[in-house]
This record gives structure tokens, C-alpha cells and sequence, in this order.
């Protein structure tokens, strides 16, 4: 749940998290037949993906080759050291009737504006259905199209802090598509979080000097608290993690 405006935006999604592809985590076969199956080679092509991602990064921002695959050696592992997720998403169709304000001041929204918490995301999906991004030093949102068989790259928050702003973490939200034909349609797709391990530290990487002039320092969307003293700082991604949790569903 989340508010705008003084309109409360009521998050219609469902959403199945798969962090290990240990065979007691997945759905029993008499319930999902095969979803084992598809899930596990799926989840094991998107962490590859994103080995040849931070390989990628590190080469264009003239780090060590292995500085960013270092960190997140426990993607998909069953040890619990990384958070790496793949959900499955899929949002239902939203009749006219719902996507206006109700008695109680809520209305209906696919996902609220937001920027993902860890180093990027990859997201799959399977139509046009109200994804939106925010433009960099802007008010202004952009709707995202459909390209079939596209993934796109999101940049999360540990990435805008490892490379002090240089990527920033990418704003983005799912709204109620305006189109009758599109809102009547669910929408369905896959999300890779990649997340470093646990203990994987903060401070911004060495970067090679970037040809323009640099951003500004890399500010998360934290919600204030004077009272914290050093112990309670951040010191690595698992406190990172923990942190954005509690900001946003406390």
C-alpha cells in the first residue's frame, strides 16, 4: 500500500519467490505439475545473464574483471548468503470500475514507484501493461513498450551506490493502463533481483574517470533517522537489504 496524493494506491499482483533451487522449495508436482521443470532452468539462465552483466559493468567502468562477480558468488545458492530472487509476477485485470477511487480513499494501482534495493533487475514480461520509468533529473514518467523477447535491465540502488551515481537506480512503477482493450488483460512476467552476497561492503569502487562530468553523489531514497548512531549505520548489503525492508513495510 502506498499514498498519493491523499489516495491510498492498493497493489493488485500475485507473486511467487523462488531464492534457491533446492527441490523442497519449489511447489509439490501433484500441484504444479512440472513447474520444477521450467523454473529451475529458467532461474539458472537468468544468474548466468547476470555473471555476463557484471563482467560487462566491470569492464566499461574499468574495474578489475571479477570486482562485481566477487561479490555475488551465492546467486541462487541454498547456503542463504544471497538474497538473489526470481519472482513470477502476474497482474490481474483491472475492471473500470476499479481503478477509481473507492469510499475508503483507496484506489487501484499494478505497483507503485519505486527503485529496486539491490544491483540490478531483469525484467521479462509478456505484454504492454502500464510499466513506467522515470526519466533521470525529471518529474516526468515514460511508459515502456513491449519488444517480444526483450529484457530489460533496471539499475537498483547497490549499483547507484557503487558507482556513486554514475548509473543511477532506475524509478519505475506499473500503472492501471488508460486503454480498455490493455487493462482488461493480465499481465504477466519474470523478474531477476540480483542481489550481492550478505557481506559484500558498500563504499563506492574506483571507477575510471568517465569522459562526462560526473553526477552527483549517489543519495538513497532513505527515509531519515537522525537518531541512528555508528553502530547502526550501514556497513554492508545485508544491512542495505534490511534497511529498505523496514522503510518500506513497517
Amino acid at each position: 500500500m502506498s499514498h498519493v496524493t491523499g489516495v491510498a494506491l492498493q497493489e493488485l499482483r500475485h507473486s511467487f519467490n523462488i531464492t534457491t533451487l533446492s527441490a523442497a522449495t519449489m511447489p509439490a508436482q501433484e500441484e504444479v505439475p512440472e513447474f520444477a521443470k521450467h523454473a529451475v532452468p529458467l532461474a539458472h539462465d537468468l544468474t548466468n545473464l547476470s555473471r555476463v552483466l557484471l563482467q560487462a559493468l566491470a569492464y566499461a567502468l574499468g574495474v578489475p574483471p571479477a570486482a562485481f562477480l566477487a561479490c555475488h558468488s551465492g546467486m541462487m545458492q541454498s547456503d542463504g548468503r544471497n538474497p538473489s530472487t526470481m519472482r513470477l509476477l502476474y497482474y490481474p485485470p483491472v475492471p473500470p470500475d476499479d481503478e477509481r477511487p473507492r469510499a475508503d480513499d483507496v484506489a487501484y494501482t499494478r505497483c507503485g514507484a519505486h527503485a529496486d534495493y539491490g544491483t540490478f533487475t531483469l525484467l521479462a514480461q509478456d505484454s504492454e501493461g502500464g510499466l513506467e520509468v522515470k526519466l533521470n533529473g525529471s518529474d516526468k514518467w515514460q511508459a515502456v513498450g513491449h519488444l517480444p523477447g526483450a529484457i530489460l535491465v533496471q539499475s537498483g540502488e547497490l549499483l547507484a551506490a557503487w558507482t556513486a551515481n554514475l548509473l543511477p537506480a532506475l524509478v519505475h512503477r506499473v500503472v492501471v493502463p488508460a486503454g480498455a482493450y490493455t487493462r482488461a488483460r493480465g499481465r504477466h512476467c519474470v523478474a531477476f533481483f540480483c542481489h550481492p552476497d550478505a557481506e559484500a561492503a558498500l563504499p563506492a569502487l574506483p571507477l575510471r574517470a568517465p569522459a562526462a562530468p560526473a553526477p552527483p553523489p549517489y543519495t538513497p531514497p532513505y527515509t531519515p533517522h537522525a537518531h541512528l548512531t555508528l553502530h547502526h549505520r550501514l556497513l554492508n548489503a545485508a544491512h542495505h537489504l534490511q534497511k529498505r525492508f523496514r522503510e518500506t513495510y513497517a
